[in-house]
């Protein structure tokens, strides 16, 4: 299944030296042994088992989102594993992940991104997907104690310091800001970039 496939992303601390002197360690969490290469296999696993119980009770459900590539990219791979209707991509016009978003059987729509904000109602007429869901800024799937918590559950032992994580990734570092893992809480600064 979908989610045996993840490694634990922990890589041995590196000692930062400069000069002979050491000024602490750094800890990676590598998630490039995913079946997409990327943390967003979390996200998707979480989405398709959520898809998975909707369709039981409806199965002409579809899922809409904005993506710039990746995001989409994951949840096709996991919803082709499992067979289940393709999720209903909307990307902007000017990327070149279109034709592999439509090699891997997502259904894609473009759109130019930068003319306008899009509210949930737009993205689903934009991808012709009415009484559909859109799952880009869908906060009833509590995206944040979801998608990502086992992957934040992995530092619950760091203490103090740093944790830098991708900013574009709005849940990864949302998850890291609200999961309850942390014991001194107040020690650990969250950086997005």
């Amino acid at each position: 299944m979908f989610k045996n496939q993840f490694v634990k992303p922990l890589v041995p601390p590196s000692i930062i030296k400069i000069n002979h002197h050491k000024y602490g360690k750094i800890i990676f969490l590598d998630e490039s042994k995913n079946p997409s290469g990327t943390h967003k296999d979390r996200m998707a696993y979480s989405i398709t088992n959520i898809y998975r119980k909707m369709l039981k009770s409806n199965k002409n459900l579809r899922l809409s989102l904005i993506s710039s590539g990746s995001a989409a990219y994951a949840i096709q791979l996991a919803i082709s594993e499992r067979g289940l209707p393709p999720i209903k991509a909307l990307i902007d016009e000017s990327r070149k992940e279109v034709e592999i978003l439509k090699k891997i059987g997502c259904e894609v729509y473009t759109f130019d991104l930068e003319s306008k904000m899009l509210s949930s109602n737009d993205i689903l007429e934009l991808t012709n997907n009415e009484g559909g869901i859109e799952i880009t800024s869908n906060m009833a799937i509590n995206p944040y104690n979801t998608y990502y918590k086992e992957l934040v559950s992995y530092l619950s032992d760091f203490d103090s310091g740093y944790i830098f994580t991708p900013f574009g990734t709005g849940h990864l570092y949302g998850s890291f800001l609200t999961c309850d893992f942390f014991d001194e809480p107040f020690n650990v600064h969250i950086i997005g970039g």
